[in-house]
């Protein structure tokens, strides 16, 4: 998505601001509900890193503190593992961990306006752990839509500088990408899932559900199969695994253990020093009934329930009939959640099943 910089804003009139090129000239087309829609999905689900030197990331911490029908607001806060830094030669010496990123997005849908308020400025790498604080709104950025032609609008304020440069585009530029990426990878996906659709392994509740796949050259057997191994090379290439078990039951049956160091998010967290990163994921195939249920529970490093605790369960069911696959998810706080974010989990998942299964390789 080409975006222009030192633009004449509509939104805010006598200010300058970044511009993108009319949403319609991308290929498939998009409108500004699919960029919101986008930018929603993402901060509640930060799982693509767009903060300077993601590989070193440590933990992310999403707080979602509240959403409706016409708004969304979320705390993300993403911390590097200073170790990883001072043996890159980037760090302070003394092992200090770095927040890369640290902001409050707030979404208005009536108004089709994005708020974030960053309390470091992520544009130039951060702040320390014992220097960052969120006492001061350092950086804003407000994305706008504007109507005629459709396009998106953003106005940077840097400690109350308004930057719209080249430098501030091409900073931001990765961002936009990932966005549209996204955007246009789940349009052209084969099947389409949908939030909030009644379920029909739960009477009374609200599912992620697909399109039916009747027409699609693919089995019951076969998409559980690919489903499963779609799951299990994610289980498998999940970054700092350190033991994966395998537990055979009958040919159609069977759980998959694993514990991974990685980061994970939580809206729990009173201190840091109550952080655990080991997340023990225990997954199900029950393929007589078509289930998939994966089980991720925080843990201490000595295999014990860390605090505080954290938790969540994953259900996937395929249907016979019709031929549907449906999902949603559970945690302490709520037993069965359907949302746009789990929607696309599982869109993703069924079209990357579909894809193993007509690929040479597998």
């Amino acid at each position: 998505m080409e975006i222009h910089a030192d633009q004449e804003s509509e939104a805010e009139p006598g200010t300058k601001c970044l511009c993108t090129a009319p949403l319609g000239e991308l290929e498939p087309n998009l409108t500004l509900e699919d960029a919101f829609d986008e930018i929603e999905m993402w901060h509640r689900s930060p799982e693509q890193p767009v903060w300077q030197h993601h590989a070193m990331t440590q933990r992310v911490e999403v707080e979602d503190l509240g959403h409706t029908g016409d708004s969304f607001s979320t705390i993300i806060k993403v911390y590097l593992d200073g170790k990883q830094l001072d043996a890159a030669g980037i760090g302070r010496g003394d092992g200090m961990n770095k927040v890369a990123f640290w902001k409050r997005c707030t979404i208005n849908w009536t108004k089709m306006v994005c708020t974030n308020e960053h309390y470091v400025n992520w544009l130039a790498g951060g702040e320390w752990a014992d220097e960052a604080s969120n006492e001061e709104v350092v950086l804003r950025d407000t994305v706008y839509a504007v109507r005629d032609p459709p396009r998106v609008e953003l106005c940077v304020d840097i400690r109350g500088v308004r930057e719209a440069s080249w430098a501030t585009k091409e900073s931001l530029a990765p961002w936009a990408a990932v966005l549209v990426q996204n955007r246009v990878k789940a349009v052209r996906d084969s099947v389409k899932v949908a939030p909030g659709i009644a379920s029909r392994k739960v009477p009374g509740a609200k599912s992620n559900v697909s399109e039916p796949l009747d027409d699609l050259d693919i089995s019951f057997d076969e998409l559980f199969d690919n489903m499963a191994k779609v799951l299990l090379k994610k289980v498998a290439t999940m970054r700092n695994v350190s033991t994966i078990e395998q537990t055979n039951g009958t040919s159609s049956e069977q759980t998959v253990t694993a514990e991974a160091s990685i980061p994970w998010t939580t809206s729990f967290l009173q201190t840091e020093s109550e952080f655990r990163r080991v997340v023990r994921q225990e997954s199900e195939f029950k393929k007589e009934t078509g289930e998939i249920t994966v089980h991720e529970v925080a843990i201490t490093e000595d295999g014990s329930v860390a605090w505080p605790p954290w938790s969540r369960v994953t259900t996937v069911v395929i249907h016979w009939v019709p031929f549907i696959v449906e999902s949603w998810v559970s945690t302490s706080r709520e037993d069965h959640i359907s949302d746009k974010v789990g929607a696309r989990r599982l869109q993703e998942w069924v079209n990357a099943a579909l894809t193993k299964a007509t690929s040479l390789l597998g």
